[in-house]
């Protein structure tokens, strides 16, 4: 070892401590990281859609508004149904219309 700490092998390939040494170790790293393990995914490609974690969530609270909306609107929906009137209730010590007429009818009819 010399007095600067470099010893003979790293003063063969040159200084040591240059950036574009450095960047073509990482360089080399990198080649021999994805040979080993694979490609990994570059930060721009999607990843697959994880649906139990974002979407099912989302689509059945959509399921229950829509739910609630079918149930809200199909109270509030006017019923077109015809009505018949009521027949008045006979009330005691009251008559039913048209009994005179009837009365006087009766009265004049020949026997």
């Amino acid at each position: 070892m010399k007095k600067d700490g470099l010893d003979e092998r790293t003063r063969s390939k040159g200084s040591w401590t240059g950036v574009e040494n450095y960047l073509v170790a990482l360089a080399r790293r990198r080649t021999a990281r994805h040979k080993r393990e694979g490609r990994p995914h570059s930060r721009m490609d999607p990843d697959e859609p994880r649906n139990t974690v974002g979407t099912i969530p989302f689509i059945i609270m959509m399921g229950a508004f829509l739910l609630l909306f079918v149930a809200i609107a199909s109270l509030a929906w006017p019923n077109h149904e015809e009505q018949k009137p009521r027949k008045a209730e006979r009330e005691i010590g009251t008559a039913p219309a048209g009994w005179l007429e009837e009365a006087e009818q009766e009265m004049n009819r020949p026997r």
